[in-house]
């Protein structure tokens, strides 16, 4: 992107291009670039009229879908879509989606309690929902090994044993399996 540009949570598809949230409409939207050059045409996948305030695009293992995260009736909510931005499907609410290497499960973060859990629910329905993390800290940004036998995030869970630390500052990588255990 250009110096001038406002682009955000970039990724990858599998083809080579890059998805990215970006104020190019006057909206935050999805866009795709049309090839790997810098300062590269795109295209828009989803415009903030559509999914306000659309974030954190992730591309399914095929290339043919993404699941992301934006504002849906006041709430935070994982969403997918064809990668062109056709068949908008609000799955439930929820943060900063990851595919499973399979395609069939997304895994993301919701807020439970006081703090954020890792969950995980069927891609194409929101169904079969699984709590994977019960910490009561705040676990986010979830990734699937790609083995999918791990996920690994982000948690501020033991902020109070580093010397300094805050709940709001402290925060480390951890791994746990799909099922909640070996964390």
């Amino acid at each position: 992107t250009n110096a001038n540009a406002g682009a955000n949570w970039p990724t990858w598809t599998p083809k080579g291009s890059l998805v990215y949230a970006a104020m190019t409409t006057g909206t935050q939207s999805l866009v795709r670039t049309l090839t790997n050059a810098p300062n590269a045409a795109f295209t828009v996948i989803i415009d903030g009229k559509s999914a306000q305030s659309p974030s954190w695009p992730a591309v399914s293992p095929d290339g043919n879908h993404l699941a992301f995260e934006a504002t849906m009736n006041g709430v935070e909510t994982i969403v997918t879509s064809g990668a062109d931005g056709s068949r908008l499907t609000m799955l439930g609410p929820g943060f900063t989606p990851s595919w499973n290497p399979n395609g069939k499960q997304i895994a993301f973060s919701r807020q439970v309690g006081n703090g954020y859990e890792i969950m995980l629910m069927d891609a194409a329905t929101g169904g079969n929902l699984t709590q994977v993390t019960n910490s009561g800290c705040s676990s986010n940004k979830p990734k699937f090994s790609p083995d999918a036998r791990y996920l690994v995030f982000e948690s501020n869970c033991g902020w109070n044993a580093i010397a300094g630390g805050t709940d709001s500052t402290t925060w480390n990588l951890f791994a746990v399996k799909p099922d909640g255990t070996g964390l």
